[in-house]
């Protein structure tokens, strides 16, 4: 089984165009234990600068539905 795909998916820092996912937090690579699903990017997480997953436009069922399967 797939499971949901990691929060980057929907969020606003990720710029899905240049060849993959380049991150505004992470230029160098979205940490394995984020893209993984691992860890909630919603906290703080070392290395970031500050810089956390920003809910994209339009996407907040998405993010209902990733905490609903995060929490099952």
């Amino acid at each position: 089984m797939i499971g949901p795909a990691p929060l980057c998916a929907i969020c606003a820092r990720v710029d899905w165009r240049k060849g993959g996912p380049v991150c505004s937090a992470f230029p160098r690579g979205i940490p394995a234990a984020i893209a993984e699903r691992l860890f909630d990017h919603r906290q703080v997480y070392p290395g970031d600068g500050g810089v956390r997953f920003e809910l994209a436009e339009g996407k907040a069922d998405l993010l209902r539905r990733w905490v609903e399967l995060q929490e099952a």
